[in-house]
């Protein structure tokens, strides 16, 4: 007499377990390929704003929070900018020029291209011109009063 399949009963690769069983099996091999499959999501990127006045640096902040989906790490002084560990290394540094230091803030790009290479420092500042801001080792430098638009499409050349 042949034997008859019981419906409760799975023949998986030749051997027969029950449903229950079955899901269960399932479950763990569809966990195990979520634990190892890469993550789609890119990590965000992180942004060193150093500036003496906490509430230019929560403007700023606010442009790399909402419009950039960025992490922000705020610093009061270049000394506190400095103490970020270097294993942390942000994406992007602002840097504001007036205030921060008994030196102006463009006086410190070197110690910033030293701790983290390769990481562009865009001086913050109405003071300083473009060729005082290339000149000090930043890649970039921004107005105080620039708008949101100008930020993002000089963020967009440095970063990628």
């Amino acid at each position: 007499m042949k034997a008859q399949s019981i419906p409760w009963m799975l023949n998986l690769f030749g051997v027969r377990i029950g449903i229950v069983h079955g899901l269960v099996l399932g479950i763990v091999i569809l966990g195990f390929f979520a634990a190892v499959a890469p993550s789609q999501t890119p990590k965000p990127k992180t942004v060193l704003i150093v500036d003496d006045n906490p509430s230019m640096r929560q403007s700023v902040g606010f442009v790399f929070r909402f419009t950039l989906k960025w992490n922000i790490v705020e610093a009061g002084s270049v000394q506190q900018a400095l103490a970020y560990p270097k294993k942390s290394k942000p994406d992007l540094i602002i840097l504001d020029n007036d205030g921060i230091a008994d030196n102006p803030g463009h006086t410190y790009v070197g110690r910033f291209n030293t701790k983290w290479p390769g990481v562009p420092v865009i001086i913050w500042s109405d003071s300083v011109t473009d060729d005082v801001a290339q000149q000090s080792g930043a890649q970039g430098r921004l107005p105080k009063n620039a708008d949101d638009d100008t930020w993002i499409k000089l963020i967009s050349e440095l970063v990628k």
